[in-house]
């Protein structure tokens, strides 16, 4: 009877491990609702779990030079990220998951910013004495604000497909054009027009 026993509290014992393990495995739709949170509150250390932070926080536009942003500045954009997680599929090794991304209208922040940073610069230019670096800096971080704060009300959607796929029991995402493109609020899409138009 003893023995019987013994062996019924390591089944129950066991099957309440699987049970407590397998609630805290992540599904590929948490995962996506992880890493777009972790994009809008600027918390780098979750969003590090799935995928290169550098691949999201790093601007590049072939067709000019983009000053670097600080961290306040990128915060100012994410934070008015909202999304809706709508359906996923498999398709081979990876999860697709469906997201509707909303978001400050960056293209045409952008094209402000840097309408007003060439005229800054070439005012500069003709400056008998030059700001200095700091000053220079200051006054730039001050026309992304502006540019940033006159298209707050002006907001694009774009639905696109999150590509996640796991390395042992962790959510990766790959990173995708399609992806950074929504996030960023068309910015990747507006450059590519332009590099077209050239």
């Amino acid at each position: 009877m003893r023995k019987r026993m013994k062996w019924i509290m390591v089944f129950l014992l066991s099957f309440s491990l699987i049970a407590c393990s397998g609630s805290k495995i992540e599904t590929a739709e948490q995962a996506a609702e992880s890493i777009l949170m972790s994009i809008k509150t600027g918390d780098l250390r979750t969003l590090g779990r799935y995928v290169d932070t550098k691949e999201i926080f790093t601007v590049e536009t072939p067709t000019m030079e983009v000053p670097e942003l600080d961290t306040s500045q990128f915060s100012a954009i994410f934070e008015k990220l909202d999304y809706k997680i709508n359906s996923s599929t498999i398709e081979g090794d990876f999860t697709l998951v469906k997201v509707e991304i909303t978001t400050v209208d960056m293209a045409a922040t952008f094209q402000q910013f840097l309408t007003e940073m060439f005229k800054f610069a070439f005012e500069q230019a003709f400056e008998a004495e030059t700001m200095s670096e700091p000053e220079v800096e200051e006054k730039i971080a001050a026309l992304f604000k502006t540019a940033l704060d006159d298209h707050q009300d002006k907001r694009v959607t774009n639905t696109v497909d999150m590509k996640l796929y796991q390395e042992g029991q962790q959510w990766k995402l790959e990173i995708e054009n399609e992806f950074l493109n929504a996030i960023m609020g068309n910015l990747l899409e507006a450059n590519g027009q332009q590099r077209g138009n050239e």
